[in-house]
């Protein structure tokens, strides 16, 4: 059983890993931590990501969908989680549920369906 401490450091070195374009070491360590910590929403939402960067996309649903029934109980922030779901839903071909999830994120991260538009980027 890991300390809360070096469940922190190695989320830091996952962390480390993303950031420098290495999804695959990443990957492995937070494979070691999630069944150590499996309802620990940092390392579900780290994993989720890490897993869409290496081409996991039916991990990445699967562990999305672990994160969003985790919150439903929890305070915790879910507008990334729709994001990596509709992502993974598109590159398997899914793309009513990609666009579906895309939209509960828009919703969820306070985008309107306008923004952008041609008279807001003209002159």
């Amino acid at each position: 059983m890991w300390t809360n401490e070096q469940v922190d450091a190695l989320r830091v070195l996952a962390d480390v890993y993303l950031q420098e374009d290495l999804p695959d070491q990443a990957v492995l360590v937070l494979e070691a931590l999630q069944p150590e910590r499996p309802e620990h929403a940092p390392v579900l939402a780290a994993l989720c990501y890490a897993y869409l960067l290496v081409g996991r996309e039916p991990d990445t649903l699967r562990l999305a969908d672990q994160y969003l029934t985790l919150a439903e109980s929890a305070d915790l922030p879910t507008a990334p989680i729709w994001l990596l779901r509709s992502r993974a839903a598109w590159a398997l071909g899914r793309a009513d549920e990609a666009l579906s999830c895309f939209a509960r994120y828009q919703a969820l991260a306070g985008h309107n369906d306008d923004s952008g538009s041609a008279e807001e980027t003209e002159g």
